[in-house]
């Protein structure tokens, strides 16, 4: 294994960069946190816990009831969480944020908990998927 204070590589789906100090390889995942200098996984409370997608197909009319759309490790918190729309694979709709007290319209509604989140959608008159694009933080709600 070649030793290196620092690399920046696409790692699985994203560019990573990570930074250690002299004496440890930046590849090793076992360095400890005080000597890495900077890891761009892992930001601090910005960094992202989890991210996905969820697709909800139809035709018709959809009223979901409560459905896991994602769910993680319990980090001790109830994590922010932001999240976005998109129908029938149309421009992606503005970004939401989604604390513990969750999000309602007329339309959904989103809550977030320490595992994971629930959504209830209710469309009628449409035939469009829906797909929630989300990203949970390691910032806690208070």
């Amino acid at each position: 294994m070649t030793t290196s204070a620092a690399f920046w590589d696409w790692v699985v789906d994203h560019w990573r960069g990570r930074w250690v100090l002299p004496g440890y390889s930046a590849r090793d995942a076992n360095v400890p946190r005080n000597k890495v200098v900077m890891d761009t996984d892992d930001i601090g409370m910005l960094s992202k816990l989890a991210n996905g997608q969820y697709t909800l197909s139809y035709g018709g009319s959809l009223d979901t009831g409560p459905v896991t759309i994602a769910s993680w490790t319990d980090p001790g918190f109830v994590p922010l969480c932001l999240y976005r729309f998109s129908i029938a694979g149309g421009e992606w709709e503005n970004v939401y944020t989604m604390q513990n007290t969750g999000s309602t319209s007329g339309n959904y509604y989103i809550k977030v908990h320490r595992t994971g989140i629930i959504a209830s959608l209710k469309l009628i008159n449409s035939s469009s998927p829906v797909t929630i694009a989300w990203t949970a933080l390691r910032l806690k709600v208070m």
